[in-house]
């Protein structure tokens, strides 16, 4: 009786997660339509005020600076939540599962941050684009639990008929309240800079791909993702 009280809390969770992800998609798309054309025209200004009038002294050209540095900022994040909310179908494919994650490290390396790699050659059945997502915002979220630099690392191995991909950290983990809310909407750490949508979209993308993604967290010892997907299919 406890299993199914806990299954059908669980899937009704989900069901409100994707309510709520369709009124964000809805929002914005009207944010995009509304706010692009003024944002350009405060970026125009503010463009021309920097490079055509002489103003005196640092502050004045300071702000105008910030300014224009935060309407890009705010056009980054129309642009993110547009994309990261638009998840209607996959474009699947067989697919490097050593090649995707290498792909997603080199874009993340740094001298701040070292990582750890061990992945078996393995082919998985899955959209290739989407799947990175996941991979960089695990490792994303990784980084902003690091801030004074650390290792991150990943091992991805075969488990029965799914590819087990699994990523931890050396970061400031999480609380046992933190964990539990890491996959809801607009859901934040202290330390994360977004509104707290990528960890959910991520676990939409793995789920459509008919796979499993958990959390695992000690505070102040770490955290670690795994995340499961279906092997290729055999031709």
């Amino acid at each position: 009786m406890k299993d199914i009280m806990e299954k059908e809390r669980q899937l009704s969770k989900e069901e409100v997660t994707n309510e709520i992800i369709k009124v964000l998609n809805k929002f914005a798309s009207v944010a995009s339509h509304d706010l692009k054309n003024p944002l350009s025209s405060i970026k125009n200004i503010a463009y021309y005020f920097t490079n055509s009038v002489k103003l005196e002294g640092e502050v004045p050209n300071k702000m105008l600076r910030m300014l224009g540095s935060e309407v890009d900022r705010m056009n980054n994040m129309i642009v993110d939540l547009l994309d990261s909310t638009r998840v209607k179908q996959l474009h699947t494919e067989n697919y490097d599962l050593k090649a995707l994650i290498n792909e997603v490290i080199e874009k993340h390396k740094s001298d701040k941050y070292s990582f750890e790699i061990s992945a078996e050659n393995m082919l998985i059945y899955a959209d290739p684009g989407r799947i990175k997502q996941v991979f960089s915002s695990i490792i994303q979220n990784a980084k902003e639990a690091m801030p004074e630099g650390g290792t991150i690392t990943v091992k991805a191995y075969k488990s029965g008929n799914d590819a087990r991909v699994e990523i931890s950290d050396t970061g400031t983990g999480m609380d046992e309240e933190t964990l539990s809310q890491i996959f809801d909407p607009m859901f934040s750490t202290k330390q994360a800079k977004a509104l707290g949508m990528s960890l959910t979209v991520s676990k939409q993308i793995v789920t459509m791909h008919d796979g499993t993604i958990k959390a695992e967290s000690i505070l102040g010892k770490g955290s670690k993702f795994t995340v499961n997907l279906p092997l290729a299919v055999s031709v």
